[in-house]
């Protein structure tokens, strides 16, 4: 948005916070124009674009048990409860923790979901249960939280740039472009 900014400084930009799946719908519906993605897959009306890809974390309740420890094994966290997305928000990213987990040897059991990050971090600070995140969202360093690496082969999420491919907006394009330059 920066660079946009600073580039097409009379260009008007109206933002929107959604989910990948609400994102994928308004963009194949014609409602958003592009939209910043996690592990999306493109559709015969939405090009998708890989930005960066980043390790799933453990994110656990500052007096977790784990909490001092330097790296997580992803079996001791066979008992936890977990706060998770909605699946229906993001089904492919919903897929990848659940995948991980069983490749582990256990299903996450899920007690808690929310339809935001900052919402799943506070259910986490407040000791509902454990979540797997990507590592981008440790920046966000909510107050209760501690995010851990987790051991051995960690599946990479990917941040995407997503757009209608029949889309020809010159907008459009300099913002893919923009997303493109700042991914490298």
């Amino acid at each position: 948005l920066r660079a946009m900014r600073g580039s097409f400084p009379d260009l008007q930009l109206e933002v929107s916070q959604q989910d990948t799946g609400a994102q994928l719908v308004a963009l194949a519906d014609g409602r958003l124009d592009v939209g910043v993605v996690r592990a999306a897959s493109p559709t015969a009306a939405v090009a998708v674009e890989h930005l960066v890809s980043e390790p799933l974390l453990a994110a656990l309740p500052g007096d977790h048990r784990l909490a001092g420890e330097d790296e997580i094994d992803p079996e001791d966290l066979a008992d936890e409860a977990f706060v998770l997305w909605p699946r229906s928000l993001g089904m492919a990213f919903f897929d990848i923790i659940t995948s991980y987990c069983r490749e582990h040897g256990f299903s996450p059991r899920i007690v808690a979901e929310g339809a935001d990050i900052e919402t799943q971090l506070g259910l986490v600070a407040a000791g509902l249960g454990v979540s797997l995140q990507p590592a981008y969202y440790a920046n966000l360093r909510p107050p209760g939280v501690v995010f851990r690496p987790l051991s051995g082969d960690v599946p990479m999420v990917a941040l995407q740039v997503a757009w209608r491919r029949a889309d020809g907006s010159p907008a459009v394009a300099h913002f893919v472009q923009a997303a493109r330059a700042l991914s490298t």
